[in-house]
Order: structure tokens, then C-alpha cells, then sequence
């Protein structure tokens, strides 16, 4: 009798286990889930705020090329400036790739934006 009682209780923490388990599984699941949610929405907000920043710089561009251009009495002489300036900012970046700066630069836009410092814990919540 005494062997079937533990037989018994074995099975049941054996139960337990398997259920705590299969919770703990599910848990994790449900996590990676909201992780890969909240990254999909920084990525589409990031996209979108991109479109408006990029059509933004694309109008002001165009503004200041028209009004140089009225400035010179030119053409084309505002628009050549404009796409000088934006050669140079090109030029700027290509040097100052392999440099600290750009390299700190990368990282705080990627702590910022996708929080890579703070993995999502996996702590006993209350």
C-alpha cells in the first residue's frame, strides 16, 4: 500500500512538472510573440516616419533649388548647388564610415530603436 501511495504521489509531481512545463513553454511563446510584434510595429513606424521625412527633404530640396535658381537667375544653377550639397554629405559619410564615429553612431541607433541593451526577462512576474 505504502509502495502505491508514493507511486501515486510520483505520478502526480510527474503531472505538475509536465503542466509547469508545457506553461512555461507556452509563456515563452506568447513573449517571443509580443517581442516580435513590438518590432514589427518600431520597424513600420520607422518605415513611415522615413516615407515622410525622405518626401520632406525631397520638397525642401526642390524649394531651395527653384528659389536659388530664381537667386542666380539660372536654371539649373540652384539644382546643381542642391546636388553638390547632397554629393558632399554622400562623400562625408563614405569617409567617415570606418571611423569610431560611425560606429557609435550604428549603436545608438540600434540600443535606441530596438532596445538590444534589455533582452526581455524571463523573471517570475506578479
Amino acid at each position: 500500500m505504502n509502495k502505491e501511495k508514493v507511486r501515486s504521489k510520483f505520478d502526480h509531481i510527474v503531472d505538475n512538472l509536465i503542466g509547469y512545463l508545457e506553461t512555461k513553454s507556452e509563456l515563452y511563446k506568447i513573449e517571443l510573440k509580443q517581442e516580435v510584434i513590438k518590432l514589427l510595429v518600431k520597424l513600420v513606424a520607422a518605415a513611415i516616419a522615413m516615407v515622410l521625412l525622405i518626401l520632406g527633404l525631397m520638397f525642401a530640396s526642390l524649394s531651395l533649388g527653384h528659389y536659388l535658381n530664381q537667386l542666380f537667375s539660372s536654371g539649373y544653377l540652384g539644382f546643381a548647388l542642391i546636388a553638390a550639397g547632397y554629393l558632399l554629405i554622400l562623400l562625408l559619410v563614405i569617409l567617415l564610415r570606418k571611423t569610431r564615429f560611425y560606429d557609435y553612431f550604428i549603436e545608438q541607433l540600434t540600443t535606441k530603436y530596438f532596445d538590444l541593451e534589455h533582452p526581455p526577462s524571463h523573471e517570475k512576474r506578479s
